[in-house]
């Protein structure tokens, strides 16, 4: 793991009263996914997988260090409430926020609505807790929130567009219903 990452020495700074670097772990593959495992208990990383809609799809052509802090199951503990969303990840300059609902396979409208508006509850939880703990100091690092959801969830409606608002308005985050993140 690298140590010239100035967030990564943000965060060391500000959260000096949690051991979170037992939560930590960083790729520098050009692609390379995350999943929130169940074996582990926490987000993880593989360089490869079998089937790429299962995971979240990391895409770093200039082969810079990513790393990912595993919130829920590791830095927050597993199952404490409140939830929060699952996973941090960034580079030199872009800080995301991730939930992950890739195994939330229902096709009936009303669970796909209350699981994303479990995921936008649990990154706004997140978010505030961030934004107190850093006191809204991210370096000038741009802010993203991803929803991750199931391939066969409709994308784009209303309620995810208004949400995106919201995040922007009150957070300063750009919100994404996405499963893939390129870092440029």
């Amino acid at each position: 793991m690298s140590s010239d990452n100035k967030m990564q020495r943000h965060l060391t700074t500000l959260l000096k009263d949690r051991n979170f670097v037992p939560c930590l772990s960083s790729n520098n593959s050009e692609v390379f996914f995350i999943d929130d495992s169940k074996a582990h208990k926490k987000c993880i990383i593989f360089d490869s997988v079998v089937n790429e809609g299962e995971f979240v799809k990391i895409i770093n052509p200039n082969k810079k260090i990513i790393f990912l802090l595993a919130l829920d199951g590791c830095f927050f503990g597993e199952g404490k409430s409140p939830k929060r969303c699952d996973c941090i990840f960034f580079d030199d300059a872009t800080f995301c926020f991730a939930e992950l609902k890739l195994e939330a396979l229902s096709n009936y409208e009303d669970t796909i609505t209350k699981n994303r508006e479990e995921a936008v509850r649990q990154l706004r939880t997140t978010i505030e807790f961030f934004n107190s703990r850093l006191k809204n100091d991210y370096l000038d690092f741009l802010k993203e929130a991803y929803v991750c959801t199931p391939p066969h969830y409709p994308q784009k409606n209303t309620a995810l567009s208004e949400t995106a608002i919201i995040f922007s308005d009150e957070f300063g985050v750009t919100f994404f219903e996405a499963n893939e993140k390129t870092f440029q």
